[in-house]
């Protein structure tokens, strides 16, 4: 059984999450988890009254797979296996959900993509080490749902991309 309640914070609106989670928890008994960007924003949050009734989480970045892996053109033939029986089994599409809007992997598969801004990141991304983010990202998701099954996910501006189509798609499975 899910004890806890997921709430995926962003910059936008930091006021509102701790004592949304807080309150949260006041009306359904469910213990709250402020699912976290970075550890600065830990040290934020964990500042804020009521914060010792909450779980904070520093997800994983998914830019330090890009960074730690060599830039190999193409993915090894069992990371894209393993990611097309992912989007079998959660009914997405790789490509068109994580690495396409992305704004920094997916800046060279765009349309007119080329010329615009770059970052480190983009430069240094290669198809096999956005596929291999990808894949981190769907196996990191899974570690955290078995860690702390939430019963409910909230998010407001966000649930997509690398970071969060994964959480998305094993809400959706798992209703």
């Amino acid at each position: 059984m899910s004890h806890y309640v997921w709430l995926i914070a962003n910059s936008f609106t930091r006021w509102l999450w701790v004592p949304l989670a807080c309150r949260l928890e006041d009306i359904t008994g469910l213990r709250p988890v402020i699912l976290l960007p970075s550890a600065q924003d830990e040290r934020y949050y964990a500042a804020q009254p009521g914060a010792n009734r909450i779980i904070f989480k520093v997800l994983k970045d998914p830019y330090e797979v890009i960074a730690a892996v060599p830039a190999n053109p193409l993915p090894d033939t069992q990371t894209a296996h393993r990611l097309r029986e992912l989007e079998d089994e959660f009914g997405v599409s790789v490509m068109r959900e994580m690495i396409l809007p992305d704004r920094h992997i997916g800046r060279g598969y765009m349309l007119a993509g080329e010329g615009h801004p770059e970052s480190h990141t983009s430069r240094n991304a290669s198809f096999g080490a956005a596929m291999d983010a990808c894949l981190q990202q769907f196996e990191y998701t899974a570690a955290l749902f078995a860690e702390l099954p939430p019963a409910a996910v909230l998010c407001y501006y966000g649930g997509g991309g690398l970071r969060y189509k994964p959480i998305v798609a094993k809400c959706r499975r798992h209703n």
